[in-house]
């Protein structure tokens, strides 16, 4: 991104949906919890967003690559990033709460900044990142503070909840690393 980059309306309304989104997510889990299965709502959850992107994708005219290797990164990046921590977030809120998930689920970025130390070049820890990090995982507990005091807790459900963290921390790294795929148009 440019140095003298200024943000749009429209970049500052996508960050709100994106926020939106993001931040209701575990809220919904919970709730959804009551009538599903962890299973049935990852389930739903890919199904869903599977049938939208496969109708943005064709409306745009777009097509999706034909080699297998396309397809083997498409697979390993869905495991990653959507199938299993969709499955350890849904499993590990049947016993804590959202509030909590939203607090676990914080430390990704800690856990994507030490993986990318390691697998991506370029990307090492410094003290503006560990800085960030920490100034950022204060906000949440402040943020949080009333869904934490009083809230039970699951060692073995916050486990699940970190693990979904790894998860997309690997993910994220592994969309660094692995080819990319452009879309072609017809």
């Amino acid at each position: 991104m440019p140095h003298n980059y200024t943000p749009t309306l429209k970049n500052w309304l996508s960050l709100l949906l994106l926020t939106l989104l993001w931040g209701t997510s575990f809220m919904f889990t919970a709730v959804s919890l009551q009538s599903f299965s962890p299973l049935a709502i990852v389930s739903l959850r890919v199904l869903i967003a599977a049938i939208i992107l496969t109708l943005f994708m064709y409306a745009k005219g777009w097509r999706l690559p034909v080699e297998p290797l396309a397809w083997g990164v498409f697979l390993l990046l869905g495991l990653a990033g959507n199938l299993l921590p969709f499955f350890l977030i849904s499993t590990g809120q049947k016993n804590i709460s959202s509030g909590i998930t939203g607090l676990l689920m914080a430390f990704m970025p800690l856990a994507t900044m030490i993986l990318a130390h390691y697998f991506v070049s370029g990307e090492s820890l410094n003290r503006f990142k560990i800085f960030g990090f920490l100034l950022g995982i204060t906000g949440v507990v402040v943020v949080l503070w009333p869904s934490l005091v009083g809230a039970h807790s699951n060692l073995l459900s916050g486990l699940l909840i970190l693990l979904a963290t790894l998860s997309y921390a690997i993910n994220a790294i592994l969309v660094r690393r692995l080819p990319s795929y452009n879309v072609s148009v017809s």
